[in-house]
């Protein structure tokens, strides 16, 4: 079954392969592996770092209420201008509100190296990462022991990017901490 743009992925398989011609050499191992993957897999692992993407903390809100994925978004700003060169896209300025009328080349860009780590780091936990999954929230080795905090929960390994390339490409749209008064 084919991804369907907008609907379970932000690129289409065509864009992404141009992305990874564009942007590695051939001999990287982000192209390699790449390549030597079916088209069915490249779909799988796009379709796996959209649901990434989608499930960080996000500014704003999804632009048009019945859209499936989370972008374009629509941005609360107290600011008369808007730099488009941030996000790349058109947008309609209302009641404070940037919206976004298509999804930007960013957000496109970091779905394609989330789905290149996810295939290059391979989709398999540590052992550090699995324990927290499961719960554990001390361990032992001997004299070696570690304890881990209680805000890890069981959705840890899907909640976090696996690219850091990813996280600055979203870096606009990412919600960091707020002051709370």
């Amino acid at each position: 079954m084919a991804i369907t743009v907008n609907t379970d992925t932000y690129i289409s398989l065509t864009d992404s392969n141009t992305y990874v011609s564009g942007n590695y050499v051939s001999g990287s191992t982000e192209y390699v592996a790449w390549n030597a993957l079916s088209d069915a897999d490249k779909e799988i692992y796009l379709k796996k770092a959209t649901k990434k993407i989608d499930r960080q903390i996000l500014r704003g809100i999804k632009a048009i209420d019945s859209q499936t994925l989370e972008f374009p978004r629509a941005i609360k700003s107290n600011y008369r201008f808007y730099d488009e060169n941030i996000t790349g896209v058109s947008v309609n300025r209302y009641n404070n509100y940037v919206v976004e009328t298509e999804v930007s080349q960013l957000v496109k860009d970091a779905q394609v190296e989330e789905a290149l780590a996810l295939i290059v780091n391979g989709s398999s936990l540590s052992k550090r990462q699995q324990l927290q999954q499961q719960g554990v929230k001390k361990f032992s080795l001997g004299d070696l022991s570690e304890e881990y905090g209680t805000g890890l929960s069981s959705s840890f390994n899907s909640t976090v990017l696996a690219s850091s390339e990813a996280k600055e490409l979203l870096k606009y749209y990412l919600a960091g901490s707020v002051r709370v008064t």
